[in-house]
């Protein structure tokens, strides 16, 4: 895993998404459709991406999750349509379940898999009162 921190940015992987947003803006709706439509075992790799593309529809509704610079900018000129929001609970939903490699890599390193599993229900939160 190339992550170095228990937020939701502090992985490669996160960063690789943000940096094909800015190139692609409609990758934010077909990853939080995907994670919404596909079931099964999630793969470690898939985890990283869909919390990131959460993370920038729950940004919207609350200011202080930071976007990393170079990639605040553009994510802020993304369109975050109000659909988006049930899928990006979703896509945390997922990542944080049962059946997520991701999950099951963090339950093994406890020092951070709380701090990991509070800031995805943080970002669950902002969702849900974004959904009200």
């Amino acid at each position: 895993m190339g992550a170095w921190g228990a937020g939701v940015f502090d992985d490669d992987m996160a960063l690789d998404f943000l940096a094909d947003l800015e190139e692609d803006p409609e990758l934010l709706r077909r990853y939080l459709v995907d994670s919404a439509t596909t079931s099964g075992y999630l793969d470690a790799g898939d985890g990283p991406a869909y919390l990131a593309a959460a993370a920038v529809v729950a940004q919207r509704f609350d200011h202080s999750i930071e976007i990393p610079y170079p990639h605040a900018e553009v994510t802020r000129s993304v369109s975050v349509s109000p659909d988006l929001i049930p899928l990006a609970l979703k896509a945390i939903e997922r990542v944080t379940g049962d059946q997520s490699e991701l999950a099951e890599l963090w339950a093994e390193n406890p020092e951070y898999d709380n701090e990991w599993k509070n800031i995805c229900k943080r970002l669950s939160d902002i969702l849900m009162k974004a959904m009200v």
